[in-house]
């Protein structure tokens, strides 16, 4: 649905287009936030979130390169490259970088097999698919706390337990 309607000044093709491009850029949201982990931030101040965010950035551009230049060495598109896999094969791969230390010859070897598998990790073209969005997480069945740990830890030092869902309909 649009409000766009007039045609000579937006075109359909151009809307369908834009909108393709919108769907790329939430799923590069969906590779930085679920896949990296960052749903939840670790930090609380202002200034460490900053810090938190910019290196969740700096460690998804980095494997973004490294799947651009896996791509142009095997001759493949490299939107069609699986970020999940490509990170999957970065972490397996980290004991063999390691093990190459002061070796040039082997670690040419083993970043030539790490394109090479990242390369391989092609998601395929599936025009049309339709994913509806539903929230993943699901509920606890616990509450959530609500109040200072050490406050709500009283309760217990003083033995009152803390109310139940139960109690309060009794």
């Amino acid at each position: 649905m649009t409000t766009l309607l007039d045609a000579q000044k937006y075109p359909a093709e151009e809307i369908a287009s834009l909108y393709l491009h919108r769907w790329e850029i939430e799923l590069r949201f969906r590779d930085i936030k679920t896949t990296m982990g960052m749903e939840m931030l670790r930090t609380q101040s202002p200034e460490m979130v900053r810090k938190e965010l910019m290196m969740h950035m700096i460690a998804y551009n980095a494997l973004r390169l490294l799947m651009l230049k896996s791509s142009t060495i095997h001759g493949c598109n490299h939107r069609r490259l699986s970020f999940k896999g490509a990170l999957q094969v970065l972490a397996s791969s980290a004991g063999g970088f390691v093990a190459s230390r002061g070796k040039p010859a082997s670690r040419r070897g083993a970043r030539s097999d790490l394109m090479e598998r990242i390369a391989e990790r092609i998601v395929p073209e599936r025009p049309g698919r339709n994913e509806p969005r539903e929230v993943k997480r699901r509920p606890k069945s616990s509450r959530w706390l609500q109040t200072p740990r050490q406050e709500h830890s009283e309760h217990f030092r003083h033995g009152e337990h803390p109310r139940k869902i139960l109690d309060e309909a009794a």
